[in-house]
């Protein structure tokens, strides 16, 4: 119930800041855009609400086939359909496997302050390449993580 309650706040406080204006906001959350995509009659507003979703690199499959079922454009339902796919193809990028990988990340980190600087690129490129995730564009957007933490330029 409290849930309930606490979307209905939300969709208010979005719909009165105005729901393009807050979609168009870089900062705002998945659950948010979510919330848009269930609760909005306008197919114009639910369009630019499963386009944002699906740059969220961390799309799960109930988000995807919520995207499915509330959008009525051929090019999103294609794009969410091939990720659907991919993702079912690939069970190693669910949930538990994002986890894994966010370990296993934090301890290359850790190792990667002490090492000496031959090494560090050896541990730089593993977490760029785990850091890709699906996307073909994600490589990039992973060495733009890497390379503005100052734990690169750290000796």
């Amino acid at each position: 119930m409290s849930s309930i309650l606490d979307d209905q706040l939300r969709l208010m406080a979005l719909k009165q800041y105005g729901l393009i204006k807050s979609i168009k906001a870089p900062d705002i959350s998945k659950e948010d855009l979510t919330l848009i995509l269930k609760n909005t009659e306008n197919e114009t507003i639910k369009q630019l609400a499963a386009e944002k979703l699906l740059k969220n690199p961390d799309l799960y499959k109930v988000d995807l086939e919520l995207i499915l079922k509330n959008t009525e454009n051929e090019t999103i339902k294609q794009l969410a359909t091939e990720k659907l796919q991919y993702l079912n193809s690939h069970p190693r990028l669910g949930w538990a496997g994002s986890i894994a990988r966010a370990q296993r990340i934090n301890g290359l980190k850790y190792r990667y302050k002490v090492l000496m600087k031959k090494l560090k690129f050896g541990i730089f490129y593993i977490m760029l390449i785990n850091l890709m995730g699906h996307s073909k564009w994600s490589w990039m957007n992973a060495y733009r993580k890497l390379s503005d933490s100052n734990e690169l330029d750290a000796d």
